[in-house]
């Protein structure tokens, strides 16, 4: 029939529509279980963790940040710019800040897992269980998009960064990496990897990608100048993030290696057995794709 889909891609919409529902559900799901079982309004749950810094991060836009905002200038802005935008887009009277701070991470969940089907289909490899897979095998993420966490903007930003490498679109992977990045810091990282992908595909680095890849390491200087002048009394990122955790360099997976003790260990809320698991369960994919490719 004239202007039909061909049936591979109507299967293909209605995979992505349950993934992206199913994603987005169980992050609305555990908020709601966990508020009901601690007795709060859902709302309330948002400002748990590290919700009420985010919050505070928040209501500063469009200017974030400011005089008082020392302690907490560690937190990137990235996940507070999104539940402002929704703040924006949405009645006072419908949703609060806390469900807003809900949101911006339910919303990235269902993204996430869209974005992820796509990058199978890039690859050209099966794209419904493994994007199952990545919705429900991760229990850490599911606790995650249940609360005010800016972890599954900053996933759903690294996913459009790799898909659109992926499609030879450096310019806009670089742009969502360096979203990513400003969502999570730690995510600037990931243009290492996509530095090696570029030299690797092409036998070398251009000028032109060299300086597309260098444009977001600029950007963050630019924002901490921002942030020099916008708070006399701030130091560094570090030194701010200092009244949370010890910051200081280190090799990598040190805290995992130093909690690795059975006494922090608990069967009840099993947090260092599920993050140990993961971590082997990840290690293991790398290993395997390695292998295979």
């Amino acid at each position: 029939m004239t202007g039909a889909s061909p049936p591979w891609e109507r299967r293909a919409r209605v995979e992505l529509a349950l993934c992206a529902a199913l994603a987005g559900g169980l992050a609305a799901v555990t908020s709601l279980l966990a508020a009901s079982d601690s007795a709060m309004a859902p709302g309330a749950l948002g400002v748990y963790f590290d919700g009420h810094l985010y919050l505070e991060i928040a209501r500063s836009f469009p200017l974030p940040y400011g005089t008082g905002a020392v302690d907490y200038a560690g937190h990137a802005p990235g996940y507070p710019f999104a539940t402002w935008l929704l703040r924006v887009l949405l009645p006072d009277a419908w949703v609060g800040w806390g469900g807003l701070l809900l949101l911006a991470a339910w919303i990235p969940a269902a993204i996430s897992s869209v974005l992820f089907y796509a990058v199978c289909r890039e690859l050209g490899a099966p794209a419904l269980w493994p994007t199952l897979l990545f919705v429900l095998g991760n229990p850490r993420m599911l606790t995650l998009t249940g609360s005010a966490h800016a972890e599954p903007l900053a996933m759903a930003l690294a996913l459009a960064g790799l898909l659109a490498f992926l499609r030879g679109r450096l310019g806009w992977c670089v742009a969502w990496i360096a979203l990513a990045g400003f969502t999570r810091f730690a995510a600037f990282t990931l243009l290492a990897p996509i530095a090696l992908g570029v030299v690797l595909r092409g036998r070398g680095l251009r000028l032109r990608e060299a300086a597309l890849l260098a444009v977001p390491p600029l950007l963050f200087g630019i924002y901490v100048l921002y942030l020099h002048a916008r708070m006399p009394g701030f130091v560094s990122l570090a030194d701010s993030h200092r009244v949370f955790w010890a910051t200081h360099f280190t090799w990598p997976f040190a805290s995992l290696i130093k909690s690795f003790d059975p006494a922090l260990w608990s069967t009840t809320h099993p947090s260092f057995q599920v993050t140990y698991a993961t971590l082997v369960f990840y290690l293991g994919a790398l290993a395997g794709g390695v292998w295979l490719s």
